[in-house]
C-alpha cells in the first residue's frame, strides 16, 4: 500500500482495487445469513383473536326479589380473569375436542395428561381489554392456523355459557326450591280440605255468631303472624348454624369446600347481597387455587375478604334474629288474650273455624307459590345475558414468528460489504509493495522511465486483424525460401511445438507480448513508445548501445517489455538486436514462435556462426508473424533476434567468457542498439555479470507483487557491482493502483477519430510519429 497521506480519492481507488474482495465477502455473508435464517427458522406459530362485549346487568331477577348488584373491583378487569379461569378453559378444551366431552372435572384434575392439556391451553391464552371500552379480546396461539381459530372461538363460547350459568343459577336454584315447596304445600292443603269436609259430615254444620267470627278471624291472623315469626326465627337459627358449621364465625381457617348459599325471602335484604358477594369471592379463590397454593399472598388476601363478608353476614343475621324475637313475644301475648275470649265459643265451632283457617292459610300459601313458580319459569326462560360476541376468530394467513429472510439477507449483505471494506483496507495495509510513481522514485532514488498498463480489451480485440489471410502469401514464400535456401541457415523444423501465427488459439495470449505489433493503437503500445522516447532522451549525454532488462523476481513481465521495446526501437529506424541471455528460463523464442536452437549458447561455444543463429525477417515470417502485420509495422526488417540456444549447465561462466566479450565488440559495430533479456537479480548472478558489460540496466517492476524490501535489495546488489541503473519500468499497472495511470482508461482522441482500417491499408502509417 502506498505510504503517503490518503485522501478520499485514494480511498476510492483502494475500494475499486478491492472490489472483488468486497463483493465476494458481501455475497458470502448474505448466503450465510440466508442459510442461518433457514436453519434456525422456528416452528411456525399462528394467532387467532376473537372479540366479545361485556355489559354488566343493572339488576338480577330472583324468585322473590329484585336486587341491585355491586362490585368491589372493575368489572372488565375481573372478567378478563374469568375468561382465563380454569372452569372456562376446561369447558373450552372439551368443546374443542382436546379432552373427551364426557370427562368430569375430578377426572381431569387427577389425570396429569388431561390436566397438562388444560393448563397448556391456559398458558397459550391471552386476554386483554381493548382500550377503555367494555370489549375483551381473546387471543389463542397454536402451531396450526385452523387450531388457533377453533380454540379462540371455543374459549369465547365457553366464557359466554359460564357467564349465563353464573348469572342465572340463583333463579334456577329458587325454581327448584319453589317446586319442592309447592308439592309439600299442595299435599297439606288437600289434607286440610279433606279434614274439613269429613268434620262437617260427621258433626254437622256449626254456625258462629258475628262476634265469634270476628274474634276467630283476628285470632287466626295473630296465630299466622306468630307462626311466621317462629318460622323466621328457625330460619335465622339455621342460617347462623350453617355459618358456624362452615367456619364462618370461628377463628379457624375458612372452609370453602361446600360453596353453600344463605337463602332469604326479604326483597332488599342486606344478607342477600352479602351472600352474592361471598359466592363471587369463592369463585375467584377456586380459580387462584388452580395455579397457586393456599399460602400464596393473593389467596390469603381473598381469605381475608371472605372473613369480612362472613362477619357482616353474622352481624346482619344476629340483628334480624333480635328483631323477630321481640315480634314473636308481642304476638304470643296477643294470642293469649284472644284465646281467653274463645272459651265462650262452642268447642265444635271453634275446631271447625280452626280447620277452615288452616285450609285458608294453606290455600293462600299454595296460590302464592303457584304464582311465584310461574314467575320463576318466565324469568328462567328469559335468562340474563351479559356477554355478546362481536367478532369471531379467523385463521391467520402468516405465522407471527415468520423469519424475515429478505431483511436478514439484506442486513447480511450490508455487513458483508462493511466487512469486505475492512478486509480490503487491512489487506492494503499489509501490502509492502510500492504503488505509485512517487513511491518508487522516493524509495529507490531512481527515475520511472515507463508506466505500462494492463492489457485491456483494446489489445485483445486487436489481436485479430481484419482481412488477415489464412494462407501463406507470396512474402511468406519468400521467407520460406530465404530460410531454407540461404547458406548457413538452420533448416530444422521448430522444436518448440509452437504453432504459426495462423493458429488462432494462441493469438489472444500473445497479444500483450506483442502489443506494439497486434495493437499499435492501444494504450499499452503507446506506453512502449513513451518508454522508447524516455530511453532516447536518457542517451543524449552518452549514447546507449547495450541495454539489459532485468527484474527483481520471476514473472514480472520483463520479456514482454524487451520484445515490445525492441519493436518500438525498430519502428523508429534503429537497427536493433535482441539477445535472449536468460540461459535458465528463456522465453524470446516462444514470443516470436521460432526455434530456441541454435542460439547464443552455440555461438559462444563456437559450434555455430553469427549468421546461423541470427534470426531476421524471413525467420519471423515463418514464426508468428504474417505479411500483413509486417507491412503494418515499418522497420521490423531492422530487428534481429538471437535466441538462447540449448541450456548449458554453467550459464554464468558462459556469459562471463572471453568469447562473449569478443562477440559484444563485433555486435556494437553492426547494430545501433543491443537489448539483452537477462534472468532476475535476486535468484541468480547473471544480471550482475551482464550489467558490467552493458551501458545501462532497466529494472522491470510489477507493482503489487514484489515487496519493497526485495526491490531495494536488488538495487543495492546492482550498485555494489557498479552496474549503472538507468531507471525503473512499472509493469502491469491497474488504474486503481496508481493515480498516474488514469489515462489508460481510454484511447487518445486522434486514434479513435478516424474510421477503422485494416492491417493492409493506411493503418501502416500509424507507427510513425
Amino acid at each position: 500500500m502506498a505510504q503517503y497521506e490518503l485522501n478520499l480519492r485514494d480511498y476510492w481507488q483502494i475500494l475499486r482495487k478491492q472490489r472483488r474482495t468486497i463483493a465476494l465477502t458481501s455475497i458470502l455473508v448474505a448466503i450465510a445469513a440466508f442459510g442461518l435464517s433457514e436453519v434456525l427458522k422456528p416452528a411456525p406459530l399462528y394467532e387467532a383473536t376473537a372479540s366479545v362485549k361485556f355489559d354488566r346487568s343493572s339488576s338480577m331477577t330472583g324468585l322473590f326479589i329484585e336486587m341491585m348488584t355491586y362490585s368491589y373491583a372493575d368489572d372488565i378487569a375481573s372478567q378478563t380473569e374469568v375468561v382465563k379461569s380454569y372452569p372456562v378453559v376446561e369447558a373450552a378444551a372439551k368443546a374443542a375436542g382436546l379432552i373427551p366431552a364426557g370427562t368430569d372435572s375430578d377426572t381431569i384434575k387427577h389425570n396429569p395428561i388431561l390436566l397438562k392439556t388444560v393448563l397448556d391451553l391456559q398458558r397459550r391464552l391471552k386476554v386483554e381489554r381493548e382500550g377503555n371500552t367494555n370489549i375483551i379480546r381473546v387471543t389463542v396461539t397454536a402451531e396450526q392456523a385452523a387450531e388457533a381459530e377453533r380454540l379462540a372461538n371455543a374459549v369465547v363460547a365457553a366464557y359466554r355459557q359460564e357467564n349465563i350459568y353464573d348469572r342465572n343459577r340463583q333463579v334456577a336454584d329458587a325454581t327448584d326450591f319453589i317446586q319442592k315447596q309447592l308439592t309439600v304445600v299442595g299435599e297439606q292443603l288437600q289434607a286440610a280440605e279433606q279434614s274439613v269436609e269429613h268434620f262437617k259430615t260427621t258433626e254437622g254444620i256449626v254456625e258462629l255468631s258475628e262476634e265469634a267470627k270476628a274474634a276467630l278471624t283476628e285470632l287466626t291472623r295473630v296465630e299466622a303472624d306468630h307462626n311466621k315469626a317462629i318460622r323466621t326465627l328457625d330460619e335465622i337459627d339455621e342460617q347462623l348454624g350453617q355459618l358456624q358449621r362452615e367456619g364462618h364465625l370461628g377463628a379457624g381457617p375458612v372452609l370453602l369446600g361446600d360453596p353453600s348459599r344463605i337463602f332469604t325471602e326479604e326483597a332488599a335484604a342486606q344478607i342477600f347481597m352479602l351472600n352474592t358477594r361471598l359466592m363471587e369471592l369463592q369463585q375467584e379463590r377456586e380459580t387462584l387455587l388452580i395455579s397457586y397454593r393456599p399460602e400464596h399472598p393473593q389467596v390469603k388476601e381473598l381469605d381475608e375478604k371472605v372473613k369480612v363478608v362472613k362477619s357482616e353476614m353474622a352481624r346482619e343475621l344476629t340483628a334480624k334474629r333480635s328483631t323477630y324475637e321481640s315480634r314473636k313475644d308481642q304476638l304470643a301475648e296477643r294470642l293469649r288474650t284472644f284465646q281467653g275470649q274463645y272459651h265462650r265459643v262452642p268447642e265444635k265451632a271453634l275446631r271447625l273455624a280452626r280447620m277452615e283457617r288452616e285450609v285458608k292459610i294453606d290455600n293462600d300459601i299454595y296460590s302464592l307459590l303457584k304464582s311465584k313458580h310461574q314467575e320463576a319459569l318466565i324469568k328462567g326462560a328469559e335468562k340474563i345475558i351479559e356477554v355478546t360476541p362481536l367478532q369471531p376468530a379467523f385463521a391467520a394467513m402468516v405465522p407471527i414468528n415468520a423469519p424475515h429472510t429478505g431483511l436478514n439477507v439484506l442486513v447480511g449483505a450490508l455487513i458483508g460489504c462493511l466487512l469486505g471494506v475492512i478486509i480490503g483496507i487491512v489487506q492494503e495495509s499489509f501490502d509492502t509493495s510500492l504503488g505509485t510513481i512517487e513511491d518508487v522514485e522516493s524509495f529507490l532514488g531512481l527515475p520511472v522511465l515507463g508506466v505500462l498498463p494492463q492489457a485491456g480489451p483494446d489489445v485483445m480485440q486487436s489481436s485479430e486483424p481484419e482481412g488477415a489471410a489464412p494462407a501463406m502469401t507470396l512474402m511468406a514464400w519468400v521467407g520460406w525460401a530465404g530460410r531454407h535456401l540461404l547458406p548457413g541457415k538452420n533448416h530444422r523444423p521448430s522444436s518448440t511445438g509452437q504453432a504459426r501465427h495462423g493458429d488462432r488459439t494462441d493469438r489472444g495470449r500473445s497479444a500483450a507480448d506483442l502489443a506494439s505489433l497486434y495493437a499499435p493503437k492501444s494504450a499499452l503500445a503507446e506506453s512502449y513508445r513513451s518508454l522508447r522516447t524516455n530511453l532516447l532522451f536518457t542517451a543524449l549525454g552518452k549514447p546507449l548501445q547495450v541495454i539489459q532488462f532485468t527484474s527483481v523476481g520471476i514473472g514480472e513481465g520483463k520479456t514482454s517489455v524487451v520484445v515490445n521495446t525492441a519493436l518500438s526501437m525498430a519502428q523508429a529506424g534503429k537497427r536493433v538486436l535482441v539477445i535472449d541471455a536468460d540461459l535458465r528460463r528463456p522465453a524470446i523464442h516462444q514470443v516470436f514462435g521460432i526455434d530456441k536452437s541454435p542460439g547464443l549458447t552455440e555461438l559462444l561455444l563456437g559450434t555455430k556462426t553469427f549468421p546461423q543463429v541470427c534470426r531476421s525477417l524471413p525467420d519471423l515470417l515463418m514464426g508468428r508473424f504474417q505479411v500483413e502485420e509486417v507491412m503494418a509495422l515499418p522497420g521490423i526488417d531492422k530487428l534481429n533476434i538471437i535466441t538462447s540456444g540449448f541450456l548449458p549447465p554453467n550459464p554464468s561462466e558462459c556469459l562471463n567468457s572471453a568469447r562473449f566479450d569478443e562477440l559484444m565488440t563485433q555486435l556494437k559495430q553492426e547494430y545501433d542498439l543491443i537489448i539483452f533479456d537477462v534472468p532476475p537479480i535476486l535468484p541468480v548472478a547473471d544480471s550482475i555479470i551482464m550489467g558490467r558489460k552493458a551501458d545501462g540496466t532497466l529494472l522491470v517492476y510489477q507493482v503489487g507483487d514484489i515487496p519493497r524490501v526485495a526491490l531495494r535489495r536488488a538495487k543495492m546488489i546492482l550498485e555494489q557491482a557498479q552496474v549503472k541503473v538507468l531507471g525503473i519500468v512499472l509493469n502491469n499497472i491497474r488504474a486503481e493502483i496508481s493515480m498516474d495511470s488514469y489515462q489508460f482508461d481510454y484511447h487518445y482522441p486522434y486514434f479513435a477519430s478516424g474510421p477503422t482500417e485494416t492491417a493492409t491499408g493506411p493503418a501502416k502509417a500509424a507507427g510513425r510519429h
